[in-house]
């Protein structure tokens, strides 16, 4: 093999190799993507309204979505693990309460609970979202 064509084979290589690290660098970023997914709920005290997001890539992101369709609303829960529930007094729709929990179960029970505390009395899950793991 002549030295040009031994350049030229090195080149070749070396190209092919960082083609290599740059894909496998855009598989472990997209992969902690998907893992860090991040979820939101917002709602309006005055109004009773109420918003939610999942799954979305930062915690901005979803904190956006969830006040997309109430413009009146306020984010007052965030996370990124696990579930998240809004429950909402049946008695006073201004009574709403958001809590976590590690699954949906435990997130609604988490909000309900919270609820029935400030409203005393029942109070009824109106949203829950979970993130995909």
């Amino acid at each position: 093999m002549s030295p040009k064509a031994a350049h030229g084979a090195k080149g070749t290589l070396l190209a092919v190799a960082l083609l290599a690290v740059g894909v496998a660098g855009c598989d472990v970023v997209k992969g902690v993507a998907l893992k860090e997914k991040h979820a939101a709920v917002a709602y309006d005290e005055d109004t009773g309204s109420w918003g939610y997001s999942y799954n979305q890539l930062t915690a901005k992101a979803a904190e956006k979505e969830a006040t997309k369709k109430c413009d009146t609303c306020k984010v007052h829960l965030t996370w990124n693990k696990g579930c998240g529930a809004l429950a909402q007094s049946k008695d006073d729709k201004k009574v709403l309460v958001a809590e976590t929990g590690i699954s949906r179960g435990l997130a609604e029970m988490a909000a309900k609970k919270a609820c029935k505390e400030m409203d005393k009395g029942d109070c009824k899950v109106v949203v829950w979202a979970c993130n995909s793991k």
